[in-house]
């Protein structure tokens, strides 16, 4: 790593950190590599061209005409872009695509949904306003606690969507919580993103950067980490970087039947049998529902599920339950 001082125009460099709502990187770690890479770049897509084969990331323009392309690419759609080579007049030619699943602003909500999410302030709120990880927040008549808000905090968000916006009615600012330990901080999610560069392997939980290298796994191993398991993380920030102290694997042979809950908005909606919460498989057919049935399943329907998963990774509920902007 080097001071950011030290960069100079046209240094190979790897960034990390939360993508915000007008596709910059409020970044937690730049690294600047030497040799060879594999150009790769994240962000939300815009500009869509189907004809033409190209769409933009913030000004880059990707050009996929070769690019081998898994998902449904969209306007709003996260997506992670490899290329072979450098971009070449400000355009980036891709080998390979991967979509994201989209987040609680990228699908339609229900006006009153319930929502709980964990994620990084983008800047103080601004006359109550602020985005968390993409998703844009309300927190003027919020209580809360732990505070301020600022640029880089780790915020628990709960609170009912109006359409546009999560009007917050509790906030918990998870860094400066008193008494916290090395371990107070909690993540729970499916792994979207993994890099293993320089001897530190990073994943990204619930659109969180997440140092894993040097965490203690009590469920299953690093080695057995991969994109799309489930975990559940401890650790604490640093800067704004979350450095985890202890993973649980919640997927996978070692975890195999683990109950535990998980909370998210319904995707891939197939039937009660086959949908997805997080980029979680989830077969919800022996559920019993609460505040709802599983009739009232459909895509953007935000849930709370407790389950244990099978060894095809599926999660199986046992309890499902339809928020839809009770108190709490």
């Amino acid at each position: 790593m080097a001071a950011l001082a030290a960069l100079q125009p046209g240094d190979v460099v790897e960034v990390h950190g939360a993508t915000q709502s007008d596709n910059t990187v409020l970044a937690t770690l730049i690294e600047r590599k030497s040799g060879n890479h594999t150009p790769r770049v994240v962000g939300r897509l815009s500009q869509l061209d189907t004809a033409a084969r190209t769409f933009h990331i913030g000004t880059l323009r990707i050009d996929y005409a070769s690019a081998r392309v898994s998902g449904n690419l969209a306007n709003g759609r996260l997506v992670s872009v490899k290329a072979i080579e450098a971009p070449v007049n400000n355009v980036l030619r891709a080998s390979a695509i991967k979509t994201s699943g989209e987040g609680a602003h990228g699908a339609a909500l229900a006006a009153g949904t319930y929502l709980k999410l964990k994620g990084v302030a983008e800047a103080a709120p601004n006359s109550g306003l602020l985005t968390v990880s993409g998703t844009r927040v309300d927190v003027s008549q919020a209580v809360v606690e732990y505070g301020p808000i600022v640029a880089g905090a780790f915020l628990e968000v709960k609170g009912s969507w109006n359409g546009s916006v999560l009007m917050a009615s509790k906030v918990e600012v998870e860094r400066s919580r008193p008494g916290a330990s090395a371990d107070r901080n909690e993540l729970y999610g499916a792994v979207s993103q993994l890099t293993h560069e320089g001897g530190r392997t990073m994943a990204t939980v619930s659109g969180v950067m997440v140092d894993v290298s040097q965490a203690y796994f009590s469920k299953g191993s690093l080695a057995q980490l991969a994109v799309g398991s489930v975990v559940e993380v401890k650790g604490y920030l640093q800067g704004t970087l979350f450095i985890a102290t202890k993973v649980e694997l919640k997927s996978g042979r070692d975890a195999d039947g683990y109950s535990y809950e998980h909370y998210g908005q319904v995707s891939d909606f197939v039937s009660v049998s086959d949908f997805k919460v997080n980029g979680v498989r989830v077969d919800a057919s022996g559920a019993r529902f609460e505040d709802g049935s599983a009739a009232s399943l459909a895509n953007g329907i935000y849930v709370e599920i407790k389950g244990a998963q099978n060894a095809a990774g599926v999660l199986v509920a046992s309890k499902v339950e339809i928020k839809r902007g009770r108190g709490y």
